[in-house]
């Protein structure tokens, strides 16, 4: 008891015993403790308890018969305690006032039926939140000026891209509006758990804009603001080329050196107010103005923003370390002047591109176009004039319907979303990751794992019973040491018994001719009779007496006299009859059934349902009632080991040559049936052996039930009906226009690939690395985790027309970098993109080729391109190259249609696809036109609009050979320190990278290509995550072993049972001494009642076999 309560305690203080991030994965010496250990110890106090409740009913006619004046036959002699119901005991003995039996039984019962199947139940495992302080390192530096001039890409305003419009998840220490100083643990963690947060004081870095509405002055037709600013638009808020649209937004920035903005307010705001910027949102509105321009609803700003840092108590989730929240506790205060450089980081707020000309991994200094996207968000907006992406990031952010945006409140949210995701995103390539050993400060560590707990409910339970069992156990040692004794041997023999009584001719004299009458004429001939146990204090003896003299002791009941008279009917103990064997052997054979039929069912179904929420429910019905059968089939092969005990004498006797060794003096009534085992099979007494097995096995049979069945989270498939939601007929003329004002060609493909290499986020919806699948959705709008069908797959794959390696060197490329050394060069382009004639086109624009050479650079190249460069106005100088190795490779792709098994969550996201063998159908069909038509409009798409340039280091100088090294994880194509790669290598590169761009492309643009299907239909499932309970095979095969066992020997018990020649069962002390009181072998035991149990077996041994 102290022990549950200090468990109990432990695990409410520490909200569990054993933690593991999954209970089920620890190793067996780490579950011993609370898996077995518990079923062990109550096996064994079970044990020790039937030990004491044999005794005691067992010697409780002794303690009678020890009393002064002795006991009545009915209390003593015909007592049969040991062979009666184990639950029915403590009530006869209250009954009779024989109260040391009735705390033994009483204990027994506790602890058969209530502490042993409820400990099953005092351990239960659940998932639990840890939390404990841990010593923390902050990081105090970042890049300097210099170095954020010379390697920071514009690789951060592609990120914002992908995570304002693709969800792409934040790099570490960063969230949409700040960012973090990094820190982490002082000392390396060995491991990092589940669901795993640490928390500490760090600094948060963000801006904060501010705005006040611009004035609209109609005599000078500008906005001036409060601090002294005057912007003149000219009317140009609104594209005046076409009336196709009906919302514009503009941005002017302070200034730009390099003269990229479209506007800027240098010369209309006072120098002091050099970070101001002008914002307008403007609706059309059918009318003009008084000067002849389209009357507008527009709502104009002066906003400026504030850089600050703030110290904050961060929470971050290890290992990718995204921010959970993040607590002020320390006010706003200006940002180091060395941090950023908040000029040119305006700068390029409002050109859109990087500040400075940085060759690094990204290839392109130029911001994303955001055109696909505006397009897809309102087809009304004008997102071509004028070019400012800031303002495209904000409504990426705050995607609101655009009427929205003429609101003062949500410009200005919009515009500081845009700078605070740019401030951040960009502030995260500049703080650097080492940690400062003297930021030493107190953290928090936090993490969600399984755990061991103590069920109260049970350990109250287990305790209370417990406390019953101890209450019982101390009256009955105090009753034990109060009551008289008189029996100086264990009577556990028959020889003991014929010991007890050869020195008492009265009682022989009674007895000797009962041996062939009834139990119950026994009973009425010696009810009133009482006896009492003599002892002789010189000789240690003791014998037993009659007290008193029967009534009427010449009358002998009427079946008695009929018995001597006819023929002997002998009694068979009810256990051993064909009807309870048959009831037995059908309730083990229905068990094993049972579990075959729920293992069967288990396996079909994929576990079964759970019957309840409730887990004291769920675990009394999947722990503890399994026990508990396990303990009730216990007593039942009790009982048959008692009465096997008690006649397997008698039975040797029966066959005759019986040695005393194994009927006269052998014990098997002084132990538990299950430590008889050893005994009975030294004296080979095979059958009782087998009994004994099977009550001892009855306590691994119960252990096996309590841990058969367990819970487990599984997909579970539903059949149902799905509907299509296109017919599958791809159009891909919509492919290179998409805005009725301005043409542009597709271009998203290319973020969404670069997002999905580089930061792991999910392919569209419908598309995996190599497939797009036709998009189909549930009938009944269900909301379920996973769906599954058979839609059509549609793949664009390629095959490697020619390819060689070739001397020469390409014409019109720019250099970048140093001019002198080993250089390299690789480019990609559509045959189709060029002004052939119309024959070539039609062999041609199915086809793109890929290069990449090397060679050496004896020249002083300058920097640029071979056109003008509007930053620095240089040109390219002609180059001398040498030793040049170049690989061409032209490729074509094959689009192949088929049939696939696909598993989706209810995005539409994929998780499993499985194309179906022989699948593979003719394209053409699936085509507005034909697959060359279509692979002419989507061929263009592959062709990114940069500079192919000659360069000495391993960056990519284009998207696709970008998107290649991310996707191999090596920059071997473009490293000029090795030759060109490999055909082989080549083609397996561009197979994949085609494969997964022409998905996405297909999986981004299916409202372009598809047509909406009408009633089309076709099957699949619904698969719902669900608990449900599942049999342990081990468990399984122990427990089938098990019942297989007790079928056999139930059946044995029934073959071999002992032959019907009793009158009566030998289980009282009565019924055992009238069998042998007129035998002359009890005469020989005259005088051994002063021997010890070893003389007297040894003595009786002498006298059957002779000196």
């Amino acid at each position: 008891m102290v022990i549950l309560y200090l468990l109990l305690t432990l695990s409410q203080r520490q909200q569990g015993i054993i933690f593991a991030s999954d209970i089920n994965d620890l190793p067996l010496s780490q579950v011993f403790g609370y898996l077995y250990l518990p079923n062990i110890l109550a096996v064994i106090y079970s044990f020790i308890w039937s030990w004491i409740d044999l005794d005691a009913k067992r010697l409780e006619p002794y303690y009678q018969l020890s009393k002064d004046g002795g006991a009545s036959a009915k209390d003593s002699l015909l007592l049969h305690y040991p062979f009666d119901f184990v639950a029915a005991v403590p009530l006869k003995a209250m009954k009779r006032g024989h109260w040391p039996v009735f705390f033994a039984s009483t204990a027994m019962v506790l602890v058969f039926w209530g502490v042993t199947p409820s400990q099953a139940g005092i351990f239960g495992t659940e998932s639990v939140t840890r939390t404990s302080p841990m010593p923390i390192l902050v990081s105090t530096s970042y890049t300097t000026f210099e170095q954020q001039q010379s390697g920071l890409t514009s690789i951060y305003a592609q990120s914002v891209y992908n995570i304002a419009w693709l969800n792409e998840t934040p790099p570490a220490f960063m969230t949409r509006d700040y960012v973090l100083a990094p820190f982490g643990p002082k000392m390396p963690l060995s491991s990092v758990e589940h669901s795993e947060t640490w928390t500490a004081p760090t600094q948060s870095y963000s801006v904060d804009v501010e705005c006040e509405v611009a004035v609209l002055n109609l005599t000078d037709n500008c906005y001036t603001s409060s601090k002294g600013c005057s912007y003149d638009l000219n009317g140009q808020s609104v594209s005046p080329v076409t009336n196709a649209t009906d919302y514009a937004g503009i941005l002017a920035g302070y200034s730009t050196d390099a003269g990229n903005a479209n506007f800027y307010l240098k010369g209309s705001c006072p120098p002091g107010l050099n970070q101001s910027f002008f914002v307008t949102w403007s609706k059309r509105l059918n009318a003009t103005d008084i000067n002849g321009y389209v009357a507008l609803n527009t709502t104009a700003l002066y906003c400026e923003p504030t850089y600050y840092q703030q110290q904050v108590n961060a929470t971050v989730a290890p290992p990718q370390m995204t921010v959970l929240n993040a607590v002020p506790i320390g006010p706003k205060t200006s940002m180091p002047a060395d941090m950023l450089n908040t000029g040119s980081f305006e700068e390029e707020l409002s050109s859109t591109q990087n500040r400075f000309e940085t060759r690094g991994d990204y290839p392109d200094s130029r911001w994303p176009d955001q055109s696909q996207r505006l397009f897809d968000w309102s087809p009304k907006f004008d997102q071509f004039w004028p070019d400012q992406r800031i303002r495209d990031f904000g409504i990426a952010v705050h995607r609101r319907s655009p009427d929205d945006y003429l609101n003062q409140s949500v410009l200005q949210e919009t515009y500081q979303a845009a700078y605070r995701l740019l401030f951040v995103r960009h502030m995260s390539n500049i703080l650097k990751a080492d940690l400062d050993p003297g930021s030493m400060r107190l953290g928090e560590r936090s993490y969600t794992t399984q755990s061991v707990v103590a069920v109260p409910a049970f350990i109250y339970v287990v305790e209370g019973l417990l406390g019953a069992v101890i209450v019982s156990t101390l009256v009955l040692l105090y009753l034990s040491v109060i009551r008289p004794r008189k029996l100086s041997f264990n009577p556990a023999n028959i020889a003991s018994l014929m010991s007890l009584v050869a020195d008492s001719s009265p009682i022989l004299a009674i007895l000797s001719d009962k041996d062939r009458v009834s139990e119950q004429a026994l009973h009425q001939t010696l009810r009133d009779t009482t006896f009492r146990l003599s002892r002789d204090d010189q000789s240690g003896s003791c014998r037993l007496e009659v007290a008193q003299e029967m009534i009427h002791p010449t009358t002998r009941p009427k079946d008695t006299m009929e018995q001597e008279h006819g023929p002997v009917r002998g009694v068979r103990p009810l256990e051993h009859r064909m009807q309870t064997d048959l009831m037995l052997l059908t309730l083990q054979v229905g068990i094993l059934t049972t579990l075959v039929v729920l293992k069967a069912k288990i396996a079909r179904s994929n576990g079964i349902s759970l019957p309840t929420s409730n887990q004291f429910v769920r675990q009394l019905l999947e722990n503890y009632l399994p026990m508990a059968f396990g303990t009730f089939i216990e007593p039942v092969w009790v009982v048959l080991n008692r009465l096997m005990c008690v006649l397997q004498p008698f039975e040797d006797l029966r066959r005759g040559k019986s040695t005393a060794a194994r009927s006269m003096t052998i014990d098997y009534t002084s132990l538990p049936p299950q430590l008889v085992i050893w005994k009975a099979l030294r004296a080979r007494h095979i059958l009782l052996g087998a009994i004994c097995a099977m009550a001892l096995l009855a306590n691994v049979l119960a252990v096996a039930l309590q841990r058969l069945l367990y819970e487990n989270l599984v997909s579970i498939p539903y059949s149902t009906t799905f509907v299509s939601l296109y017919t599958p007929k791809l159009d891909g003329r919509s492919l290179g226009v998409a805005s009725p004002s301005h043409a542009y060609v597709v271009s998203d493909h290319f973020n969404v690939a670069l997002s999905n290499l580089t930061a792991g986020t999910a392919m569209p919806p419908w598309a995996d690395d190599e497939l797009f699948y036709m998009p189909f959705k549930s009938a009944s709008d269900s909301n379920d985790i996973w769906l599954l069908a058979p839609p059509r797959e549609h793949s664009g794959r390629h095959s490697i027309l020619s390819a060689g390696i070739a001397e020469g060197a390409p014409g019109g490329l720019g250099f970048s970098g140093p001019p002198k050394g080993r250089v390299a060069f690789e480019t990609i382009w559509s045959s189709g993109i060029f002004n052939d004639t119309e024959p070539e086109l039609s062999v041609c624009q199915n086809y793109f080729v890929s290069g990449w050479a090397r060679a050496n650079n004896v020249s002083e190249a300058r920097w640029g391109a071979p056109t003008s460069d509007s930053r620095n106005n240089q040109f390219q100088q002609n180059a001398t190259i040498h030793d040049i190795q170049q690989t061409w490779v032209a490729c074509r792709p094959r689009i192949v249609v088929g049939l696939a098994d696909v598993t989706v969550d209810n995005t539409g996201r994929v998780i499993t696809a499985h194309p179906l063998n022989g699948s593979s159908t003719a394209a053409d069909p699936f085509f507005e036109a034909n697959t060359d038509a279509f692979l002419s409009q989507v061929n263009p798409l592959f062709v990114w609009n940069g500079n192919f340039t000659w360069h000495d280091d391993s960056f990519s100088s284009d998207i696709t050979n970008y998107l290649i090294s991310k996707q191999v994880n090596s920059s071997s194509f473009v490293d000029p320190s090795l030759p060109p790669p490999l055909f082989d290598e080549i083609a397996t590169a561009l197979r994949l990278f085609y494969s997964k761009v022409f998905a996405i492309i297909l999986g981004t643009n299916m409202d372009r290509i598809l047509e909406p299907a009408v009633n089309a239909t076709l099957p699949g499932y619904t698969i719902k995550l669900e608990t449900r309970i599942f049999m342990s095979e081990p468990m399984f095969v122990i427990s089938e072993s098990i019942m297989a066992l007790y079928i056999v020997v139930t059946i044995l018990v029934y073959v071999r049972r002992p032959w019907r020649i009793l009158p009566r069962l030998p289980t009282t002390i009565a019924s055992v001494v009238a069998y042998f009181a007129a035998s002359r072998a009890v005469v020989d035991l005259k005088g051994t009642a002063g021997m010890s149990v070893e003389e007297r077996n040894e003595f009786v041994q002498t006298v059957c076999t002779g000196p």
